[in-house]
């Protein structure tokens, strides 16, 4: 079909009369169709700029004359500067970038062949250095602008250091091990077989386990050999014999009682008038084969790690696209909205829940768990722990009994209690076949310790993988019916825990030999005065209503913050970026002032300095509120001024008792 554009004009006499018309037609068609191809290629990167925001990676477009035309989420959360703060800017001096083979080699890859790939290292808002892997390339018509694709692998980095330290560690073991030898701790020995003579010196009966007296010849020597290693150690001495030069050969023993050693033995074959023979050494080495293998199994667990938080962190991303595409066509159908956004909801939950496993597995690594002890009830720990796994368990049609005294009471940190039992529970329900049953009981011995035992009729721990059972990232073997995931920190965070409770963890079959029980054993760690208390309801502290002053760029999150404080009496009043907020606070001269620090304008740092050197707030109570938690963030927080650095999101409980901490001096 052809497009034309046709403009008719009456052509008029001298009386004013139109006597003719002039039509121009004017062929279109190609300007349509490239109005239209511009049109779809403007929705196109409309559609392909909202699913990079969706991505972890950090994405950025740049150019050399205009810096950051483009700055996604995931490097935000990556680098800590929002948008606003990188647009414009040179990604190269905002985020310090250092190229291990100098930028020269990445210049050169992008004039050959327009992209380059490689390593590179960055520096986040927060002064720390990253290591990322990188994939810069040219888009566009034009020469000058780049996409640059970031994912951070500092962890990876770390964790193949500590494999390296391993490495170097066994290295060290090695050549202790050949000083040892050097200095006499080794077994010589000669064998003729032609002159049936052999001679083994004291060494050689202790590495054996034989008494002094026993016979020194080759047929008690293989005898001691393991059967599935004595053929090819009987190959390698005949062939050291008839060919001659050195021989070394690494093999297991099994002394007289049983014990099973590796040795290795190194020798030389020697000719003379008297006939031909070997002489050589045997060690131990058995250390050796078990460093080996624990760093085989590490490697081997770092992979399915690694393989596994790659398949659990893909899972939630195939129904979120999903959602999103899906709320982009769901219009007015409120039915198909809701339910796009009830996804979102379980999909962003389990990868908040994933994000907070690993950051308890580097807590558990670091030695950075701390207790909040008080006196407790036990069942109310134990509840809480299960009401958190029913749902998991009534969509598998499993059921859960609880047998604990209701007036059992403990000193431990409730939250981290409440953690050690959900753990135990979740997993029981996890690999437990639907219609199973998962039993939770409770009780307290007369040596004033507490027992917390779990108990599923699931198909129990592989004996392959108990030994490493409360290991760190220890799991059993995955099939396709059981894909519950995880990562494999649960038990080793139940362990950490159990111990600063000054207590233990295990494992046992239970006696009807099917499924798998866990037993956690805590002192109850009571004076006096604390058995006579009995611990109540945990409440937030009352407080009196406030003048509270939220400042958050994400106002959404504000906004409800702001609703939950309101509906405690509380009057609220907002600010969205640094700027606003001291203007709001020196106009208004709020008691409390909720800081978020990634703010615009102007950090929430410096607000904190600035409001702490004005003397019209002598008592404001400063409260940081901040996705970074660790521990050079509060100590930041505190320099500036702040009276309490809370993790977002921020627990109303929580930030009531540092109100109440502060109000109370």
């Amino acid at each position: 079909m052809r497009i034309w554009r046709e403009q008719i004009t009456p052509l008029r006499d001298e009386t004013g009369a139109i006597t003719r018309l002039s039509i121009v037609a004017e062929e279109i068609t190609e300007q349509r169709r490239a109005e239209d191809a511009l049109r779809r290629s403007r929705e196109e990167l409309q559609h392909l700029a909202q699913l990079l925001q969706l991505a972890f990676d950090g994405i950025f477009v740049w150019t050399a004359a205009s810096g950051i035309e483009f700055w996604n989420r995931g490097a935000e959360l990556q680098y800590g500067y929002t948008a606003a703060e990188a647009l414009g800017q040179h990604p190269g001096v905002l985020l310090k970038t250092v190229f291990p083979d100098g930028e020269s080699q990445t210049d050169e890859a992008l004039q050959r062949d327009g992209v380059w790939r490689g390593e590179l290292s960055h520096e986040t808002k927060y002064g720390r250095r990253i290591a990322a892997t990188a994939v810069i390339q040219r888009v566009g018509n034009g020469e000058d602008r780049m996409m640059e694709i970031t994912r951070d692998i500092s962890e990876a980095k770390a964790y193949e250091a500590r494999l390296l330290d391993r490495e170097r560690d066994l290295q060290q073991s090695q050549q202790r091990l050949q000083i040892a030898l050097d200095a006499g701790r080794m077994g010589v020995w000669t064998w003729a077989p032609a002159q049936k003579q052999s001679f083994w010196s004291p060494e050689i009966y202790r590495l054996l386990g034989l008494p002094a007296d026993a016979p020194a010849d080759a047929v008690t020597f293989l005898a001691l050999v393991h059967p599935d290693d004595r053929p090819a150690l009987e190959a390698r001495l005949r062939e050291a014999m008839e060919r001659g030069g050195d021989y070394e050969a690494e093999f297991r023993v099994a002394r007289p009682g049983g014990e099973i050693r590796w040795l290795i033995s190194r020798g030389r074959a020697i000719h003379g008038a008297a006939g031909s023979g070997l002489v050589g050494v045997n060690f131990d080495i058995t250390e050796r084969k078990l460093n080996e293998q624990a760093l085989h199994d590490a490697d081997a667990r770092r992979t399915e790690f690694l393989a596994m938080l790659a398949h659990e962190l893909r899972n939630p991303l195939a129904p979120i696209t999903n959602a999103v595409r899906l709320l982009e066509k769901a219009g007015d159908v409120p039915q198909k909205r809701d339910a796009a956004i009830a996804i979102l909801q379980r999909q962003t939950a389990h990868m908040t829940r994933l994000v907070d496993d690993l950051l308890e597995g580097s807590r558990i690594t670091q030695g950075r768990i701390e207790l909040r002890m008080e006196n407790l009830l036990v069942a109310t720990s134990v509840f809480q722990a299960v009401e958190a796994a029913r749902p998991l368990a009534r969509d598998r049609g499993q059921s859960i009994t609880v047998k604990v005294p209701h007036d059992l009471d403990l000193m431990a940190d409730p939250a981290r209690l409440t953690q050690i039992v959900s753990n135990l529970v979740t997993n029981a329900v996890k690999y437990t076949q639907p219609g199973g049953r998962v039993v939770v009981m409770v009780t307290a011995d007369d040596d004033d310790k507490v027992s917390i035992a779990v108990q599923d009729d699931g198909p129990g721990i592989s004996p392959a993988l108990q030994p490493h059972l409360f290991g760190l990232f220890a799991q059993d073997r995955r099939t396709l019916d059981r894909s519950q995931g995880g990562l494999g920190i649960g038990l080793a965070l139940v362990k950490r825990l159990a111990e600063l409770h000054g207590g233990h963890v295990r494992h046992e079959v239970p006696k009807s030999g099917v499924g798998a029980r866990f037993i956690v054993c805590l002192p109850r760690h009571r004076s006096e005065d604390e058995r006579r208390a009995r611990p109540g309801a945990a409440h937030a502290p009352a407080l009196q209503p406030l003048h509270i002053l939220v400042v958050d760029d994400n106002a959404d999150a504000a906004v409800t913050l702001a609703s939950l404080l309101e509906m405690d009496g509380h009057r609220v009043e907002l600010a969205h970026d640094g700027a606003q907020a001291l203007a709001t606070a020196q106009r208004s001269r709020p008691a409390v002032v909720l800081l978020d620090i990634g703010l615009p304008t102007v950090d929430g740092l410096e607000v904190a300095r600035q409001l702490r050197a004005d003397e019209r707030f002598p008592d404001v109570i400063l409260i940081a509120t901040s996705g970074y938690a660790q521990a050079a963030d509060r100590e930041a927080s505190a320099a500036a001024g702040f009276d309490a650095h809370l993790p977002k999101p921020v627990d109303l409980e929580t930030l009531y008792a540092a109100i109440e901490s502060r109000l109370n001096g």
